[in-house]
């Protein structure tokens, strides 16, 4: 039995009722209809209907109210309670709150997005930086720019916020670059909370760096790899795994993205080959496939990067 005996035309007829439904109800808030039916239309051949109907079935979309959520959860328990176990200060989930006033502002804290010096006000980290101002309420007198940093003074904790963490590599390089001297030498409680972040990543972040206390709100793992988890789901053997693989290449050949990356095809199932299909509204995590982000003159993702 081939993949397409598995996934036939009623399976990919119910990946996209239930996928219009969910745009219909406003569920996948963010997703225009047009711009769905258009991005659909893109895939024409029947492997290409496979592939569609797959990564609707595996889509993780976070709309801008489940980040908001997710926000909250950090800033109300996810962040208070890794301080805690770091100080036993039993009155710091009260003290977090004061973060959100205009008096009584502890000094002490600080909030710092993750950015690169060249980053758009577009990007993830200012965006991130923006969300924690409106959602949460952050007084301004609390977050600085990480370019910033050797200002500081008399700080006991410092949390950096960001939205995805993939390989982790990229926040030790920010670290690496913008953390210089000492700093980590200090007495300072230094803790990274990423709406949500890749196992993998966060292994490497905490072998590399243990000063770093890790916050995730969300993760994700190798269990979340398109074809790991469509292989599981659907009790895949190799023989099958290997055909989707293949139908996957196809279609990216097909739309000229089989070479996307700077090494001629390193991004092809995202960066560090994590190929997720994770995306918020706000953005996609270039972990995620580039099927749903990338475009060029012969495709048009749904999402943006």
């Amino acid at each position: 039995m081939d993949c397409k005996d598995i996934f036939n035309t009623s399976f990919v007829h119910s990946a996209l009722l239930h996928a219009k439904l969910m745009i219909d109800m406003g569920i996948w808030s963010g997703i225009e209809r047009h711009k769905f039916d258009s991005w659909c239309h893109q895939f024409e051949g029947e492997t290409d209907r496979i592939i569609l109907a797959l990564l609707l079935k595996s889509l993780v979309y976070r709309s801008k109210e489940q980040v908001r959520a997710l926000l909250f959860q950090a800033f109300d328990r996810g962040i208070p309670q890794k301080l805690f176990e770091l100080t036993g200060d039993e009155d710091v989930f009260e003290k977090m709150k004061l973060l959100q006033k205009h008096s009584g502002i502890p000094k002490n804290v600080l909030i710092v997005p993750v950015i690169r010096d060249c980053e758009s006000p577009t990007k993830s980290g200012p965006l991130v930086a923006r969300l924690f101002k409106k959602v949460i309420n952050i007084n301004d007198k609390i977050m600085k720019w990480p370019w910033n940093l050797g200002e500081i003074k008399d700080v006991e904790t410092i949390i950096f916020v960001d939205d995805f963490v993939g390989t982790g590599n990229q926040f030790l390089k920010f670290c690496e670059h913008h953390m210089q001297g000492d700093i980590f030498e200090s007495n300072i409680n230094f803790i990274y909370a990423p709406i949500t972040a890749n196992k993998e990543g966060l292994d490497n972040i905490a072998k590399s760096n243990p000063r770093i206390h890790l916050c995730p709100i969300e993760i994700v793992s190798e269990e979340d790899n398109f074809f790991n988890a469509i292989e599981k789901e659907y009790s895949l053997n190799q023989g099958q795994s290997k055909e989707l693989e293949v139908m996957y290449m196809s279609f990216l050949e097909k739309v000229d993205l089989h070479k996307i990356g700077q090494n001629k095809g390193k991004m092809v199932k995202g960066y560090g080959g994590l190929a997720l299909t994770y995306v918020y509204e706000h953005g996609t995590p270039n972990g995620s496939l580039p099927i749903l982000w990338a475009n060029n003159n012969k495709f048009t993702s749904l999402f943006s990067r």
